[in-house]
C-alpha cells in the first residue's frame, strides 16, 4: 500500500477510517478524470469492508469500488461508475 497522507479518525485504536491515497488518472464511460483516491476501511470481528472512492474536482465521485471480506475470503465486490455528465454553460 502506498504512503498514507491523511487518516480519519486520527485515533490509531479505531477499527475504521478514511485514507487519502493520492491522485490518479481514472477512465470511466463519462470520460477521463484526474481524481483523488480515498479509501474507507471498516473492520468488525472477522469482516473487512474496503471502499475506494475517486473524487474529481468540479465533478464529484466518478468511481466507487467496494469489497467485503470475511474470514480472509472475498465475499462480495461492487463498482459504481459515472457514465454520463452534462457540463453547464
Amino acid at each position: 500500500m502506498r504512503e498514507i497522507s491523511g487518516i480519519w479518525p486520527p485515533d490509531s485504536r479505531s477499527t475504521s477510517g478514511f485514507f487519502v491515497l493520492g491522485q490518479e488518472k481514472i477512465k470511466t464511460k463519462a470520460g477521463t478524470f484526474k481524481a483523488q483516491k480515498i479509501s474507507y476501511l471498516a473492520a468488525q470481528a472477522d469482516r473487512l469492508i474496503i471502499t475506494d472512492y475517486w473524487f474529481a474536482i468540479k465533478v464529484g465521485i466518478v468511481l466507487q469500488k467496494s469489497r467485503l471480506y470475511q474470514g480472509g475470503f472475498l465475499l462480495e465486490k461492487s463498482a459504481i461508475e459515472l457514465t454520463d455528465r452534462e457540463i453547464p454553460e
